[in-house]
């Protein structure tokens, strides 16, 4: 009987693995710049990195070529897409109402608030679970992300591979860590929402392996910047 439900639970840990195995980022340009993402999404909410949309390229929908032909979610499963305004509190609509969103995206001035727009991620809704195959071009490298005291919604990216969250908050306090898990029945006051803290590591194996394209949140007690955090160097010692 013991045997069985290891047997069980061994297959369920596969099944839950293969859901997510998809999700990778992967540069298609030399500088680091340009991504094709593989990232599974779930009927209902995703947070992922914004796909191809208005106020990011040119035109007033999903660019088409974007999307790839083998991917499973097609342009037309997409239903709506959502930013979140930091400093403000509130959502917009990205898809397929993007007026706001443009109206937004057109008063800003400062080079650092478009850079954290290319590096958002953002809501995604879906009428169907599976695989979305897209390019983005120019997202930013973490260390050019500047945050907004409150939430913030970044992308977790393949260049953070390798390092804990603590890692890169730069000169950051992270005061709150989620990510959104649309499969996972581990819920935070009812939620989908997963804690990770400062010591959580994005790696090669293991569940820090398939959230490259993602989306995670985080509340900063300060405006600053993501960057490598040197942790605490002692004094210079002291001269005989």
């Amino acid at each position: 009987m013991r045997k069985q439900v290891y047997i069980l639970a061994g297959l369920a840990l596969l099944i839950t693995f293969a859901v997510f195995v998809s999700a990778k980022m992967t540069p298609s340009s030399p500088d680091g710049y340009n991504h094709n993402i593989e990232v599974y999404v779930n009927e209902g909410w995703n947070l992922i990195l914004a796909t191809p949309i208005v106020g990011i390229y040119k035109g007033d929908d999903y660019a088409d070529d974007a999307i790839s032909s083998d991917s499973e979610i097609k342009r037309d499963n997409i239903k709506a897409v959502y930013y979140y305004i930091s400093g403000q509190n509130k959502y917009v609509p990205m898809y397929p109402n993007a007026q706001d969103y443009r109206d937004y995206v057109a008063s800003l001035t400062s080079a650092d608030e478009k850079t954290y727009i290319m590096f958002s991620s953002v809501w995604v809704y879906s009428d169907k679970s599976g695989v979305l195959k897209y390019r983005r071009v120019d997202v930013p490298k973490y260390h050019q992300v500047s945050l907004k005291n409150g939430w913030n919604f970044l992308t977790i990216t393949s260049e953070m591979k390798g390092k804990s969250i603590n890692q890169l908050r730069g000169d950051c306090n992270f005061e709150k860590i989620y990510w959104w898990n649309g499969e996972s029945d581990e819920t935070i006051q009812g939620t989908n929402w997963k804690e990770f803290s400062l010591d959580f590591r994005f790696s090669d194996k293991g569940e820090g392996s398939v959230l490259y394209g993602t989306g995670m949140v985080v509340k900063v007690s300060n405006n600053c910047k993501l960057g490598a955090s040197e942790g605490n160097v002692p004094s210079v010692p002291n001269l005989p």
